[in-house]
């Protein structure tokens, strides 16, 4: 079909596009397996949340069923495009007039089947959004899982001895596993509300978008109608030379123009309330805004003036199964809806020489020599290393995070700013970046803090950047390292790094015990390089005058890698000695550069400190540490301020990234690359 003037011959953003912009691409669209028939859809209907937590069963049902929605809109949209180009075809053998108007109806036939494979992508927005409350019920599950096995426990020891002392310890454990199910139903009760009405909103907005454009479409092209002359004529008699050919290319330009100018705000069709639905709503609004906010309990709970005896021991919490693993890909950090998977030769092929590959580089990585873990030495050979400048980032892409646009919560005894989402905080296009799930700078108030609560299948630590952290844990024991106590504690100042391996599932605390101090602290969780780990603990000092000289690596990869024996995971040997080992491809490294300095990052670090070498994945983080009056440059032209950070992406290891201190003081930068 040709098509002169295609609404799609400029691809300038529309208005509509320039005020919500739209999501990646739906991953779903192509190359599909079981996609195309009743069969696919049937299956994937009737197997969803088949191995799933029963809470999630329904929703993973829904989940499912939206995809096949998705899938029948995308075929839909195929075939009227299909649709278009045959009705040229067509016309094209017919009269002048004919032949104009079907030309320019299949354009806009055409334009209707490209909105609808764009409304697939705003549709699968709303799924991924769906799916993140599945996987919140999800994690629920062990917890009530855990009382229900406790609360049984206790039934059947009161039926058949009802005077056992174990009776008593039962209780006991019950009241526990109560306690920590609270944090987790809060948790599934926010988020199902906060989520639920993101997803819908989603969904009504791209279908508003959607259906008020067809009838623009459809306006215009019954103004193309009128171009055909209809006009009875009799045998013989020959109709007027049509000279609408203009007037056809001026209705479709308008067409374009009227698309491209639409926005939400200047809909057409108005959804007016009646006098009685618009004053029930308010009443509700007003009974809502009466009751007190709702306490975010994601991982922020409410301050405890004392948690000393609070922590749960390691061999009270059980095994965690996650159910189901649904069959799917990341989009820039964002698991999206459907399948790609495209079989040929060459796919097959090329399958074949990175798992030889990949075997080879495991078998290199098993029978190399382990070096020796100290976390309370810094090898100058590590430093000098990172700092070793190689090449340039001229073809790497940077993305200013600004400290405006994160998240934030200030809830009194915490200041909070969330990079990723967090909590209460959800942005779809910042869920995470490479194996990087979590970065939060928190303040946490004298006397207060985070009491236990249980964490699994993450790796997380904390950097001190000033005051004091208590930290206690289900795997604490006396003098076991550092600074840990006979209570069991350990008590982290700044230039201290406490790291945990959550595994199959730990409980701890973070508690501000000063009297007068705040701390100042960034909360960062990866995700594992695989689940099931055995929860593990490590905390290290790493001196501030080294910081001075150059990037420090503080964590880097396991060395035995994914495939570690349970020796090798004792040992604990990193692929950089004297830093905290991680079960992830990521490297952390911290800086502090005086004014007008400049240091260089290696990407990647030093040779053999990372698996993965290509596309690696670098985000730069500025703490607010200097009040306002630090300020940094990146790779010479991306200016920070304290607060702000930096996705850097298209980058390979032994890539340099320049960091200079331009500002009026020292600057302290954390660097944190993964695959």
């Amino acid at each position: 079909m040709h098509r002169t003037y295609s609404m799609r011959q400029s691809r300038a953003p529309t208005a509509s596009q320039l005020e919500t912009p739209p999501p990646p691409t739906s991953s779903t669209k192509h190359g599909r397996l079981f996609g195309k028939s009743n069969f696919g859809h049937a299956f994937r209907k009737q197997t969803a949340g088949a191995f799933g937590p029963d809470l999630a069963k329904k929703l993973s049902q829904l989940v499912k069923m939206e995809k096949n929605v998705m899938r029948s809109m995308e075929l839909v949209g195929r075939e009227r495009m299909e649709v278009a180009q045959q009705l040229s075809l067509w016309g094209e053998a017919c009269d002048d007039d004919v032949s104009d108007v079907t030309d320019k109806l299949g354009v806009l036939i055409y334009e209707i089947g490209e909105l609808e494979d764009q409304f697939v992508d705003r549709y699968d927005q709303y799924r991924v959004t769906i799916k993140s409350i599945r996987n919140i019920e999800a994690s629920v599950q062990p917890s009530r899982d855990r009382k229900q096995k406790i609360t049984d426990q206790i039934a059947q020891l009161k039926y058949k001895e009802p005077n056992s002392p174990r009776i008593v310890v039962l209780e006991q454990e019950l009241v526990r596993a109560e306690a920590e199910s609270l944090v987790a139903e809060a948790q599934l009760s926010n988020i199902t509300r906060e989520k639920l009405k993101a997803a819908f909103t989603y969904q009504f907005d791209a279908l508003r978008e959607h259906c008020e454009k067809l009838a623009i479409i459809a306006g215009y092209g019954k103004h193309l109608l009128e171009l055909v002359d209809d006009t009875p004529v009799t045998p013989g008699e020959t109709r007027a030379a049509y000279d609408g050919y203009e007037a056809s290319k001026a209705i479709i330009q308008d067409c374009e123009d009227a698309l491209t100018n639409w926005v939400q705000s200047g809909a057409a069709v108005k959804s007016g309330l009646s006098q009685r639905s618009r004053t029930l709503s308010q009443r509700r609004k007003a009974n809502a805004a009466k009751r007190a906010e709702g306490v975010d309990l994601s991982g922020q709970d409410a301050s405890l003036k004392s948690d000393r005896n609070s922590w749960v021991p390691a061999g009270e919490h059980g095994e965690y199964d996650d159910g189901e693993e649904e069959d799917e890909e990341e989009v820039d950090g964002e698991t999206r809806g459907r399948v790609k998977i495209v079989i040929s030769f060459g796919s097959i092929l090329t399958f074949i020489v990175c798992t030889i590959a990949l075997t080879l580089t495991y078998s290199y990585i098993a029978s190399s020599p382990k070096q020796e873990f100290d976390s309370s030495s810094m090898t100058t050979s590590a430093i000098k290393n990172v700092t070793k400048a190689m090449s340039s980032l001229k073809a790497a892409k940077i993305v200013k995070r600004p400290s405006s646009a994160r998240g934030h919560a200030d809830h009194g005894w915490l200041n909070t700013y969330h990079t990723f989402s967090f909590a209460s905080y959800w942005d779809p296009r910042h869920e995470q970046f490479g194996s990087l799930r979590v970065l939060n700078e928190d303040r946490v108030a004298p006397n207060t803090g985070f009491p236990t609560h249980p964490h699994r299948d993450a790796e997380i630590f904390s950097y001190i950047l000033s005051g004091q952290l208590t930290h206690r844990d289900s795997m604490m024991k006396r003098g076991a390292e550092g600074k840990a106590s006979k209570e069991q504690f350990y008590r982290m100042e700044r230039g201290d790094v406490q790291f945990t391996t959550g595994g199959t599932g730990i409980a701890h605390s973070e508690q501000n015990e000063h009297s007068t101090d705040w701390v100042h602290f960034l909360q960062i969780w990866a995700w594992p390089w695989k689940k099931g780990l055995k929860p593990t603990y490590h905390t290290s000092t790493f001196p501030e005058a080294d910081k001075t000289k150059g990037f420090v690596p503080i964590i880097s990869p396991l060395k035995a890698g994914i495939k570690a024996t349970n020796e090798e995971e004792a040992a604990a040997v990193p692929t950089i000695n004297g830093t905290i080992p991680v079960h992830a491809d990521l490297l952390f490294s911290a800086g502090i550069i005086k004014e007008g300095g400049k240091f260089d990052y290696r990407v990647g670090g030093e040779d053999g400190a990372t698996f993965s070498k290509l596309g690696r994945k670098v985000y730069v983080h500025f703490p607010m540490t200097k009040g306002g009056k630090a300020k940094i440059r990146l790779d010479g032209r991306e200016v920070l301020s304290e607060g702000d950070g930096a996705y850097v992406s298209e980058v390979n290891a032994g890539d340099i990234l320049s960091v200079e201190s331009i500002g009026e003081t020292d600057a302290e930068v954390v660097v944190l690359d993964s695959n």
